[in-house]
């Protein structure tokens, strides 16, 4: 009982940074290499009370987001089933829901700001086919991690 109460929320915790993982993997192998040392001088900057901006390359093409949101699927639910995995357990269907939730309100909070903007037609396209993409890859995520 005592794993439960510790296994599902770690799941979910490590379900963030297994989807930004996947995400940079898909982005460009070159990011994981110089995310340390990017992360370094942004924390320098930040104790120097400089501030610091974080951005991404964003896609241009729906071929283009398409393995960066598997990737963000994968790494997601990979990390959360690890953790599962680690405690002893075996998929729980709170914690793949939920992390289908949390991704898909991530895309939502993304395409309300860009949507918030003045953007070309093409662009307002491409983000509301890649939130239906973000929302689908979640969707079909959760269904693997609940069934496996």
């Amino acid at each position: 009982m005592l794993r439960l109460l510790f296994a599902g929320p770690l799941a979910l915790l490590a379900a963030a940074p297994g989807a930004a993982f996947g995400w940079f993997l898909f982005t460009s192998p070159r990011s994981l290499v110089t995310l340390p040392a990017r992360l370094a001088a942004y924390r320098a900057d930040l104790r120097r009370g400089n501030g610091w901006w974080f951005s991404l390359a964003e896609p241009h093409s729906l071929a283009a987001a398409l393995p960066r949101t598997i990737g963000r699927t994968l790494g997601a639910f990979g990390a959360a089933r690890l953790v599962l995995l680690v405690f002893g357990l075996g998929a729980m269907t709170f914690v793949g829901l939920t992390v289908a939730l949390l991704l898909m309100a991530w895309d939502l909070y993304w395409s309300w700001l860009f949507l918030r903007t003045k953007q070309a037609e093409p662009m307002l396209r491409l983000q509301r086919a890649r939130l239906n993409l973000g929302i689908v890859m979640s969707l079909l995520g959760a269904a693997v991690f609940i069934r496996t």
